[in-house]
């Protein structure tokens, strides 16, 4: 009985756990009270009968045979009464054990269903979680590629950007070779022809044979020839310093403050041997004061992108135009303002004229970075702004914005 009372009290303290098993305990404490209560009162009925039926035997004793009768008929309906209580007691606790019961099992069925339910939503579960690991590992894994293949794209931009700036170089290069081949053959020409005359006036003053006219011509053509060849020497050497001032800033990212109409000056000779190949005339308006504090070889390497885009995208080989360079002093900085009357750029093209690789003219060599590049100079060696939009009434036009820390004037 005690172990059956302890598996009782577990069994309980075990559904009292949970909600739906507190709601189960409920429900068989309150059946079996109910069973209880009703066998109390069918066992008090029961007393109250054998108290009557004890106290009609009481007035039995020594009573006439017409009470006795009466009184066995009483005592008969007392006993039936009686067993008909116990009777129904015992069919009422039955009914409500069997309610419970029924109630308790269809309770149980529901727990086990949910258990069932619970072990295969965790089973689910379990599942999902273990595929949620191996596409993590796997997102990992491929971000962990695509990181990978975004520096490799990263660094071939790079090599693409700089051998875009030294093929720019390269053909600054051979240009100023060419250019300067004229004044050094033209120098040559001049050194021989004095050195003609020369030999010719030391052989007339060997023999001792000079007039005065002779002596007069050969001073004049020496004169001439001197001319001649100081001013083409002089043309080659600022041609070189050109040049080299320029190439030197290109190939370096020293940041140094600078004349900007005299350096763009120096930009527009070393491009002077490829302008001489188009009828497009540049004009440069700039105050002489101006005064940038920057980086020099990005700024050349900017107006050098800048004129043969125009070149190459606003002009046929014979068509004369005009490009304008115009620099003027703003309140919050220096606008660098640059503009052709070339073909221009349809407006759909515009938005996407600064990024990688775009160009219009794949099939006659357009790298797509030349833009690009300007584009990245202005935003991180000048820390500036650039905008393109078209030109009225044709044409393209960009505007350039300098910060006012990189401006200086005297």
């Amino acid at each position: 009985m005690r172990w059956r009372f302890k598996s009782i009290t577990s069994i309980i303290k075990t559904l009292n756990a949970t909600p739906r098993g507190r709601h189960i305990a409920l429900l068989l404490i309150s059946g079996y009270a109910a069973v209880l209560l009703v066998m109390i009162i069918g066992i008090s009925i029961t007393l109250d009968i054998g108290h009557e039926i004890t106290s009609l035997i009481s007035d039995k004793i020594g009573l006439p045979v017409e009470q006795s009768a009466r009184i066995n008929l009483e005592l008969q309906r007392l006993i039936h009464l009686n067993i008909g209580v116990v009777i129904l007691a015992m069919l009422m606790g039955l009914i409500m054990v069997a309610l419970i019961t029924r109630n308790t099992l269809a309770i149980l069925r529901q727990v086990h269903s949910s258990n069932q339910q619970g072990d295969y939503l965790r089973t689910i579960a379990e599942q999902k979680s273990l595929e949620l690991a191996r596409t993590n590992q796997a997102l990992v894994k491929t971000n962990r590629h695509l990181n990978n293949s975004l520096e490799k794209l990263n660094d071939t931009q790079d090599q693409l950007v700089q051998n875009e700036k030294m093929a720019a170089l390269g053909g600054l290069v051979a240009g100023i070779a060419h250019e300067i081949n004229t004044p050094v053959g033209i120098g040559v020409t001049a050194a021989s022809h004095l050195l003609d005359k020369i030999t010719g006036f030391q052989q007339k003053f060997t023999a001792d044979n000079i007039t005065k006219t002779e002596f007069q011509h050969f001073l004049d053509a020496s004169t001439e020839a001197c001319h001649i060849l100081l001013n083409n020497l002089q043309r080659a050497a600022r041609l070189i310093n050109s040049f080299k001032q320029v190439a030197v800033d290109q190939t370096s990212e020293h940041r140094r403050q600078f004349n900007l109409q005299h350096y763009i000056e120096e930009i527009l000779l070393s491009l002077r041997p490829t302008l001489k190949k188009s009828n497009v005339k540049i004009t440069l308006e700039c105050p002489a004061h101006i005064e940038l504090l920057g980086y020099p070889g990005a700024l050349s390497q900017i107006i050098t992108n800048f004129i043969m885009n125009s070149l190459l995208h606003g002009y046929a080989a014979t068509d004369a135009g005009n490009v304008l360079i115009q620099i003027s002093e703003q309140p919050q900085g220096l606008l660098l303002h640059y503009s052709d009357d070339g073909c221009g750029a349809d407006a759909a093209i515009l938005p996407k004229i600064f990024d990688p690789f775009f160009t219009t003219r794949r099939s006659t060599g357009g790298s797509g970075l030349g833009l690009h590049l300007v584009y990245n100079l202005v935003s991180h060696q000048f820390k500036g702004r650039i905008r393109a939009y078209a030109n009225q009434p044709r044409g393209l036009c960009f505007d350039i914005h300098f910060p006012a820390d990189t401006t200086t004037s005297p």
